[in-house]
């Protein structure tokens, strides 16, 4: 599209946001937003965090995007419900803060209200059915514009409540396009509607996220990285994700003290920050995993191509919690291909090529995930065949690439033509 072109303006709402330059919260709508502004003039709508600009213009490389931040308690300091993390995992470390919930509706209600009322968009995109998609069924019908519910995991797999499965029915009904990161999400939301409910085939559409295929490259490989960080010599596993119950790490751990594995000189570093942290390194003492278990803590994204490079291994061993909480489509799997490592994971992160990209293993089977890294850590030749088509793999899911699919998406629910 010619600069000189007046693109259509986007409006994009959301929980997860960066909330400034190095910010260790998830990207993936700010990417996803970043590189369609190539095609819409967008406005990305999140919840406001203490001491961050309530609006500003983020530019980067690819282009820029507008960014609001709507309040939702009485004084900045208490709105601490989105970050840093997700909002349940929020409220289960601090059960009080489940009184902002209800202060968080009514404040996204009011932002986007007030913005459908001062800017004309052509299309709304909300990310994640709760509690983004819930609200915009209040700006639904002829009198506003169209919008896309975008589904990412536990939105769609958690909180399976009555009130809950009907919301997301009833965007089902009214959004003008859905879309989820899997083709088992999919088939889930279909599972919601009553035989005599049904819409075309092509509603709802299967989109995962992308990756920066340009960042994550074996190129940044630094074969002196863990040693000079961790003093860590042999082969190198990496699990890199939230420190949650639904990352399944606690496997992971097992594994590791499995006695196949725990013979071999390969060491396990854990990248990522959580509520588990304490547990975790309880448990690796005692275990007596402390040489073999390193936990690493958080890294920025800057570092994390360099970390992804360095190992030999990733692992991701992901579970379907007991709440019925799963990974919709684990990033952090193609960012490990795009870095030239074989996989191991769980079969429901839906990321991954069997036998091709990934060795995949049924989640909460330590020993499966032992067997499997160990294969793995004695054979160079197949660390060397998973790496080389996962990085293939990978390219598929450029950002540029996903983004133009979305914004396709998105162009045919708003009834644009992009160019």
């Amino acid at each position: 599209m010619s600069n000189s072109i007046v693109k259509p303006k986007l409006l994009i709402t959301g929980s997860t946001f960066p909330r400034f330059e190095g910010d260790r919260e998830p990207r993936f709508v700010y990417d996803l937003a970043m590189h369609m502004s190539i095609y819409f003039d967008i406005t990305v709508l999140v919840p406001a965090a203490p001491d961050i600009p309530l609006k500003e213009t983020m530019v980067s490389q690819i282009g820029e995007i507008n960014v609001v931040r709507y309040r939702y308690a009485p004084i900045r300091c208490m709105e601490t419900l989105a970050y840093p993390g997700a909002i349940v995992p929020r409220i289960k470390e601090k059960p009080i803060r489940i009184l902002l919930v209800p202060l968080m509706l009514f404040g996204l209600f009011r932002a986007i209200r007030t913005l459908l009322r001062e800017e004309n968009y052509f299309c709304v995109n909300a990310h994640w059915f709760i509690p983004q998609g819930a609200v915009q069924l209040f700006f639904k019908g002829k009198k506003h514009p169209p919008f896309v519910v975008s589904g990412h995991g536990g939105d769609v797999w958690s909180l399976n409540n009555y009130i809950c499965n009907n919301l997301r029915k009833k965007q089902l009904l009214a959004a003008s396009k859905i879309t989820v990161v899997s083709e088992a999400m999919k088939d889930r939301l279909y599972s919601l509607l009553q035989p005599h409910e049904s819409f075309g085939e092509d509603k709802i559409k299967v989109l995962p996220m992308g990756c920066d295929v340009d960042k994550f490259s074996p190129h940044n490989r630094s074969e002196v990285f863990f040693k000079e960080t961790l003093d860590l010599d042999g082969i190198i596993i990496l699990f890199v994700g939230r420190l949650a119950d639904v990352k399944g790490v606690t496997y992971l751990i097992d594994a590791m003290a499995d006695e196949a594995l725990k013979n071999t000189n390969a060491t396990l570093v854990i990248v990522g920050d959580g509520p588990l942290r304490k547990s975790l390194e309880e448990k690796v003492a005692n275990l007596g995993l402390c040489d073999t278990v390193k936990l690493f803590g958080h890294a920025s994204h800057e570092q994390l191509s360099t970390i992804y490079a360095s190992a030999d291994i990733f692992c991701s061993p992901s579970i379907i919690a007991k709440d019925g909480n799963r990974e919709g489509f684990l990033v952090t799997n193609v960012e490990a291909s795009a870095s030239g490592l074989p996989v191991v994971t769980t079969k429901n992160t839906m990321s991954y090529v069997d036998n091709q990209t990934a060795y995949t293993v049924d989640d909460k089977d330590s020993k499966q995930l032992s067997n499997a890294l160990c294969r793995l850590v004695s054979d160079k030749s197949e660390r060397t065949r998973l790496g080389e088509n996962g990085m293939q793999w990978a390219k598929q899911l450029a950002w540029n690439k996903v983004a133009k699919r979305y914004a396709d998406v998105i162009c045919e629910a708003g009834g644009e033509k992009r160019e």
